[in-house]
């Protein structure tokens, strides 16, 4: 398992400035998560597959913001 890890990230090319390019990915985009945006500096096309799921999430988990039921509490 560690020969494997090791092979696989020497093949991994991380780019000099990647914290301050997750950073401006960040602050461009606010809705995204630490772990999401370093996917996406380092491939991207992950961006697109990453807002689809967090739609997916989204509809999933529900979006009771707009509820016209509200009655304002108890």
């Amino acid at each position: 398992m560690i020969e494997r890890f090791d092979k696989d990230a020497a093949e991994v090319d991380v780019p000099g400035d990647l914290a301050d390019r997750v950073r401006e990915l960040l602050d461009q985009r606010t809705d995204l998560r630490w772990d999401d945006a370093l996917q996406c500096v380092l491939d991207p096309k992950e961006l697109d597959r990453v807002r689809a799921e967090k739609g997916k999430a989204e509809r999933k988990s529900g979006d009771f913001t707009s509820d016209s039921n509200d009655d304002g509490g108890a």
